[in-house]
């Protein structure tokens, strides 16, 4: 089954979201090539970081909109971290709310807590499935995995080995 994307883009393609490497420059650059671009909300720190950040992000691509309207400027990503070790999702989320990524990748943990307040504002989540043995060990997760827009699988998942794929929802 083929869904296509809501947004323009050049390609299909996300800039990864890359612990520690991915920032506000990386994110801008690939969104005005026409991918979307990415970066993990852990990566700023402290919170007002990634509140600095956010506003980068959210203007310089606002910027590049009003100045080249039929540019094909991608979406941007943040990749939440929702396993219950981070300790600043919350905060995250309320940034997430108040910025509204048009995508949020959910990571290491249930989509449960992103998917109220993205789809609030009519964002797209998906869910970072790392195994299916995640999935039994968390019985409530599948519920949550069938409400997000979109299951990233990881290559070990895929029926293309080495490649990520996204299931529609």
């Amino acid at each position: 089954m083929t869904t296509p994307l809501p947004w323009r883009l050049r390609l299909p393609v996300f800039a990864a979201p890359m612990f520690l490497v991915s920032g506000p420059d990386l994110v801008v650059a690939a969104c005005k090539a026409g991918i979307i671009g990415a970066f993990p909300t852990t990566n700023a720190r402290p919170i007002e970081e990634l509140e600095r950040w956010l506003e980068t992000i959210t203007t310089q691509l606002d910027a590049a909109r009003r100045a080249d309207p039929d540019a094909v400027i991608a979406p941007w990503c943040a990749n939440l971290i929702t396993h219950s070790s981070n300790t600043r999702l919350p905060e995250d989320l309320a940034l997430i709310a108040h910025y509204k990524p048009p995508i949020v990748v959910t990571a290491l943990g249930s989509p449960k807590p992103a998917l109220e307040v993205v789809h609030a504002y009519g964002g797209m989540v998906i869910a970072d499935v790392v195994n299916l043995i995640h999935v039994v060990q968390e019985r409530d997760l599948l519920p949550q995995l069938l409400e997000t827009d979109f299951r990233l699988h990881p290559p070990h998942m895929s029926l293309c080995p080495g490649h990520s794929q996204i299931s529609p929802r």
